[in-house]
């Protein structure tokens, strides 16, 4: 009898390989699911709740773990160098997954091709804003009162490399304007000055500034993002004014390590996007001056990368040098 080993071994590991993604989709999650946090503040509560009720839908614990030290990029290669099983997630922003190669030396991880992308999950609102004793009343006010005055206008932000900085950088260079940016070690001393009329304007997430805008304190002047806030619909987008103006990343989105098989992430996909499309989700979103946006994990990739193409070109417009 002729034994056919040659022919039958190949077929076999086939039969294998097609059989083992969905038995590891079918018993996934065998442990508890880490997710990883690159940022921290309020919007670490939204993170919460959306691991308190992905641990619902997946039935193991969704651990929340906060790593925002150095920009984020100690989150992110945890996650870059974990087991692609599912058990190790991402939660974090556009600015640790984009700007942190451009703006820093040797970060040690690529974000391209060390993680896979699973969703956007919201976008920041950041605004612009101004103290009431400023010389000007609107953003189209600022532009002019900045190309009359040069080098008068203090603008504050957060600090170098962040969004709010490229942001200011790009306005000054497509309005033709002499802003003077002040980068701060963080955002509550920039809303303080602003108060206290010692800068003039800043940029700072609208959760931050609305309590002094509620008390009549400040004044928005725009905001960053593409689109205007429905809780401010009076208040006009940057690029409504400054034609081609491309906000920086304000996204935040979830990912997981590089070569996470597309089972697992059909899965985290689908229970993420269910989750923060619900009303209480939602309405804590909305509370913290944030906009809910999803996205298959294709249109996330393709996001990512228009978005190192857009802070290139900031960066070297700008003569920013890295860190």
């Amino acid at each position: 009898m002729k034994l056919l080993i040659g022919t039958k071994l190949p077929a076999l590991a086939l039969a294998l390989l097609a059989i083992a993604p969905a038995a590891l989709a079918q018993s996934y999650p065998s442990k508890p699911v880490r997710m990883i946090l690159t940022y921290s503040g309020g919007i670490e509560a939204v993170a919460r709740l959306i691991a308190l009720r992905m641990t619902e839908a997946l039935g193991q614990p969704v651990l929340v773990e906060g790593q925002a030290g150095a920009g984020g990029s100690i989150g992110a290669t945890t996650v870059a160098r974990a087991a692609p099983d599912g058990h190790t997630i991402l939660s974090t922003t556009g600015s640790t997954q984009v700007q942190r190669g451009f703006l820093i030396k040797n970060v040690p991880y690529d974000p391209v091709k060390d993680f896979t992308p699973i969703t956007l999950s919201w976008e920041t609102m950041i605004v612009v804003g101004a103290s009431n004793s400023a010389p000007f009343r609107s953003f189209r006010e600022m532009l002019a009162y900045a190309k009359s005055n040069p080098g008068k206008i203090s603008y504050g932000t957060s600090g170098l490399g962040t969004s709010h900085h490229l942001a200011i950088e790009q306005i000054k260079l497509l309005a033709g304007t002499n802003i003077v940016h002040i980068p701060y070690k963080g955002g509550d001393q920039v809303i303080t000055d602003v108060i206290a009329g010692r800068i003039q304007a800043s940029s700072s997430p609208l959760f931050s500034l609305a309590p002094s805008v509620n008390a009549g304190k400040a004044k928005y002047l725009a905001v960053l993002n593409a689109r205007r806030f429905e809780g401010a619909p009076d208040v006009p987008s940057v690029r409504e004014i400054v034609p081609g103006f491309e906000a920086p990343p304000l996204w935040s989105g979830f990912f997981g390590p590089p070569s996470l098989p597309p089972a697992i992430v059909k899965r985290l996909h689908g229970d993420i996007t269910k989750i923060i499309a619900t009303t209480e989700v939602k309405a804590r979103l909305y509370a913290g001056g944030l906009l809910l946006v999803n996205s298959t994990p294709e249109e996330l990739a393709q996001a990512i990368k228009r978005d190192i193409q857009t802070v290139a070109g900031i960066v070297k417009r700008a003569k920013i040098q890295p860190e």
